[in-house]
């Protein structure tokens, strides 16, 4: 029984090996035809003729048509210059010219309100100033008058100022008790009572509730 078994097992195995002998020699003996490749025709190749660079730029330059030729209008005038600058001009030439020799400068006066000047008029020495103040007297004195203005702090407490005039008021100055006026003076020494000089006085239209319009000359 098993001697059976072999002999068909070793049949099998003869002819599964003589195939694939069989298969191997089959490729070594007669292998693939190749694949030969088609021919491919490409066409000549036919080269531009190229024009030189000067003579491609003449030939634009022949088919542009010509461009016409503009009028010559008549040129414009010119614009006269704002009368702001010939202002600005003439001011700068009057403000850069000097003053004649002798010729005196005008004072420029700065103002003040009376409560600052009465707590500090040491600080205004050598100034020109200009303030409403209230009159009291004025008092004949050589060479012209002498003028007492009084001023009233808000604590009630008050303060006086005298100013001496050789030349503005005149001979018979119109200056009442009582009535405010506006002055201006030069506070040479920045004291109260002397070295301050009267340059100009007017009249504001006030006065206090207590005044009657009396003359304020003693």
């Amino acid at each position: 029984m098993y001697f059976f078994r072999l002999r068909v097992i070793n049949t099998i195995l003869f002819l599964v090996v003589g195939v694939f002998i069989g298969f191997i020699l089959k490729g070594r003996v007669n292998p693939p035809p190749v694949a030969s490749a088609a021919p491919r025709y490409q066409p000549a190749y036919e080269a531009v003729p190229v024009k030189p660079e000067a003579e491609a730029v003449e030939a634009e330059e022949e088919e542009l048509p010509p461009e016409p030729e503009k009028a010559a209008g008549p040129r414009r005038a010119a614009a006269p210059a704002p009368a702001r600058e010939e202002e600005d001009a003439e001011l700068s030439i009057e403000a850069d010219t000097p003053a004649p020799p002798g010729a005196r400068r005008q004072p420029v006066f700065l103002s003040v309100e009376p409560a600052a000047f009465f707590k500090g008029a040491a600080g205004y020495a050598g100034r020109d100033l200009e303030m409403t103040l209230q009159l009291i007297t004025v008092k004949k004195a050589a060479g012209g008058w002498r003028l007492n203005f009084v001023y009233t702090f808000p604590d009630k407490t008050i303060d006086y100022l005298y100013l001496d005039d050789t030349s503005t008021l005149g001979t018979s100055p119109d200056l009442r008790i009582g009535y405010v006026y506006n002055v201006r003076f030069r506070c040479e020494r920045g004291d109260l009572s002397d070295g301050n000089t009267l340059s100009f006085i007017e009249p504001t239209g006030d006065k206090a509730n207590w005044a009657t319009g009396l003359s304020a000359i003693e």
